[in-house]
């Protein structure tokens, strides 16, 4: 019933109840007996559970280094939010659990946690709430969290001024938030871009707005283009069809006359050929309830 057999201890003291008495005690302290067995009783060991003999403790926070989840950065209370192995002040992404602290960019912030993770940013600005930093948003004012950019220049959809066209000095000469080189008015204003002739020219600048004509021929500059300038069978250009057109035409025909303004205003039978047809086809229509001319909009 001696707690020390060996040693004389009348009052048979154990202070921590160990069974084992201080007198013979090496560990008086440490009920545990220094359970690590690096020679240092865990009452007084700096990491009672972990083997270090040496007690290095580089922050001098009183937790070893060995043990210490951040070893070279004071933490008293070896906070650990997300339950890897870095303690809070010294983990690039204390809420988020990242074991290898990844951090492609090198600013303080680890990849998982980085909204711009290959690109430094150590403010972590983010305008528009989108989850992507400014320093790395293709749009940073717009929220587009998919971040999609159709034409693969430095400006995302939702703030490309022309979606599928690469332009990346997003000029727009006429501010109507259309780009330049997308615009089929690039120096008129038309938001709508409104093109009721399907050719590339937009009816705010189109000289013929509903008439296809790419090359915006204008024969006598009027700002009326060609293929619509022209009242089909008004021979002479005077504004009205009547005998004058038909005389006009013979003239041109048999005399060697100057030529119709509109040589297809004289095709009024679509046949691409200006020939007698084409006298006694306006004939029957002026004089005889024919049918109406029909001229091709373009002459070869």
């Amino acid at each position: 019933c001696d707690n020390c057999p060996d040693v004389t201890n009348q009052d048979q003291a154990d202070a921590d109840e160990d069974g084992i008495g201080d007198a013979c005690d090496v560990c008086p302290n440490d009920p545990d007996n220094d359970i690590d067995e690096d020679g240092v009783c865990g009452d007084i060991d700096n990491c009672p559970s972990t083997p270090n003999t040496d007690q290095a403790d580089f922050d001098e926070d009183e937790i070893g280094d060995v043990c210490d989840n951040c070893p070279q950065t004071t933490n008293n209370d070896q906070q650990n939010s997300d339950s890897d192995s870095y303690g809070d002040v010294c983990d690039n992404c204390p809420n988020y659990a990242n074991e290898n602290q990844q951090n492609s960019d090198e600013d303080s912030y680890g990849d998982v946690c980085d909204n711009c993770p290959t690109t430094t940013n150590e403010d972590q600005q983010n305008s528009d709430a989108d989850g992507y930093g400014d320093a790395c948003d293709n749009c940073p004012t717009v929220t587009n969290p998919t971040q999609t950019n159709s034409d693969n220049d430095s400006h995302g959809d939702v703030c490309d001024n022309c979606i599928y066209d690469d332009n990346e000095d997003q000029a727009d000469e006429d501010a109507d938030d259309i780009g330049t080189v997308c615009d089929n008015c690039p120096e008129t204003y038309n938001p709508e871009q409104i093109n009721s002739d399907n050719d590339s020219h937009g009816d705010e600048c189109d000289n013929c707005p509903e008439d296809d004509n790419e090359d915006q021929a204008d024969s006598d500059g009027d700002g009326i283009g060609d293929v619509c300038a022209f009242i089909c069978g008004d021979v002479n250009n005077n504004g009205n069809i009547n005998i004058l057109d038909i005389t006009y035409l013979l003239n041109y025909i048999y005399r060697g006359a100057a030529a119709p303004p509109f040589m297809q205003s004289a095709d009024v039978n679509e046949d691409h050929r200006i020939n007698i047809l084409d006298v006694t086809y306006l004939l029957s229509y002026i004089f005889l309830g024919g049918p109406a001319p029909h001229c091709p909009t373009l002459w070869p």
